[in-house]
């Protein structure tokens, strides 16, 4: 395999040797067609009720149970509004979802989630204790929130800030970077 590459790349070397000797420095270039395109790239569609619950099911998160009031959460928590038939994410939800992406990444992961659900499966059908699966989430769980309870929330929302390359507390109506408290 490595002679066969050796031998495909002495190849290419040769042809490349062969036309760069027929153009001489400063002589033109004539192409056989040339037409300039530009090219957008566009976000991902929005969510509707329908395509967010398939892409649940797909990741193995939630119960169709639990689908209507996951949306009806995220509404009542001002984290997304429905237009168009279609479920926008707020400044408050980019917000949040950037906190929890950068400082719990790990809780906030579809594996995570989804291997959760089959652990809680487990204590439903009685296989895993509730008491373990507690004990046992804690146990990872709170050395992760006793450092980010460190941070120092300047430093957190200059960090999200960094993040959505935006104002953070303009998309959320406040006005300045002053603390309402303390100026």
């Amino acid at each position: 395999a490595a002679e066969d590459e050796g031998e495909e790349n002495r190849a290419k070397a040769a042809l490349l040797a062969s036309l760069a000797s027929t153009l001489a420095p400063g002589s033109p270039c004539a192409t056989s067609s040339h037409a300039p395109a530009q090219h957008f790239t566009s976000p991902p569609p929005k969510f509707s009720d329908g395509s967010l619950v398939k892409a649940l099911e797909e990741e193995g998160i939630g119960r169709p149970s639990t689908y209507a009031p996951i949306i009806q959460v995220l509404m009542s928590r001002s984290y997304i509004v429905r237009s168009s038939g279609r479920l926008i994410p707020t400044p408050r939800g980019h917000l949040v979802t950037t906190f929890l992406k950068h400082y719990f990444e790990e809780y906030v992961d579809y594996k995570y989630t989804s291997g959760m659900e089959e652990r809680l499966d487990e204590v439903s059908n009685n296989q895993l204790d509730w008491t373990f699966l507690l004990g046992d989430f804690w146990q990872e769980f709170e050395p992760t929130v006793s450092d980010v309870l460190k941070i120092r929330n300047r430093d957190i929302i200059d960090k999200l800030d960094g993040i959505l390359g935006e104002p953070l507390l303009a998309g959320l109506g406040v006005e300045g970077r002053r603390c309402p408290a303390c100026g």
